[in-house]
């Protein structure tokens, strides 16, 4: 009974700024992830310019998604980390765009990249939970779910790196990189799906007296 009393005043303390901010990270991931789409290799083999643009607007959404996180991290500290990580990987990918002829540091970078990634998506996920435990326990455990979720994709993406390097049969290859193009997509929009149930959480919920 004591949790779930401290649970409502967290709730109440914290409701106008998840209200007024988790629709903006709602939106935001739905360009991210149509952008992440027109951002893979096979586009810019067919749309060269529309995968140029979709970098660009891939870093400004991430940009912008980093701010938001700050501006959340009264909330909890974990929104903070998260926002902070973000940040980081955007200047490095808009390095890793000007230094266009240097593979070496491409690699080095996209390196750091991932372990950031890892770091801020576990922070952003566990901050969500903890802004509903105690109203939406369900839901908090759908956040904390979605990271195993993602550490599997990011196994598969590895599994699929190896297989396209040992230059096995083309089929396998194209239905590797369309499982997993499937299972990342599939990943976004679930996340889209607790987004806007934790914005609508804040919205319409109505603690008991």
């Amino acid at each position: 009974m004591k949790e779930r009393a401290e649970a409502k005043i967290k709730f109440r303390k914290h409701a106008p700024l998840m209200k007024k901010w988790i629709w903006v990270l709602f939106w935001l991931i739905i360009i991210q992830t149509v952008s992440d789409i027109f951002e893979q290799d096979f586009v810019a083999n067919w749309m060269p310019l529309v995968n140029q643009i979709s970098e660009y607007l891939t870093i400004v959404c991430s940009f912008l998604y980093a701010f938001v996180l700050l501006k959340l991290s009264p909330v909890s500290e974990g929104y903070r980390i998260a926002g902070v990580c973000f940040l980081i990987t955007d200047v490095l990918n808009i390095i890793k765009l000007l230094a266009e002829s240097s593979n070496g540091l491409k690699i080095v970078l996209s390196l750091v990249n991932i372990i950031l990634l890892l770091v801020a998506l576990y922070n952003e996920y566990m901050a969500h939970a903890f802004a509903v435990h105690g109203i939406d326990d369900y839901l908090a455990s759908d956040w904390e779910a979605l990271w195993k979720w993602y550490i599997a994709i990011e196994a598969a993406v590895f599994v699929s790196i190896i297989i396209i390097s040992l230059r096995v049969l083309p089929l396998i290859i194209v239905l590797t990189l369309i499982i997993v193009l499937l299972a990342t997509c599939g990943l976004s929009v679930y996340k889209m799906i607790l987004l806007y149930r934790t914005a609508d959480l804040f919205v319409n919920y109505k603690p008991k007296q």
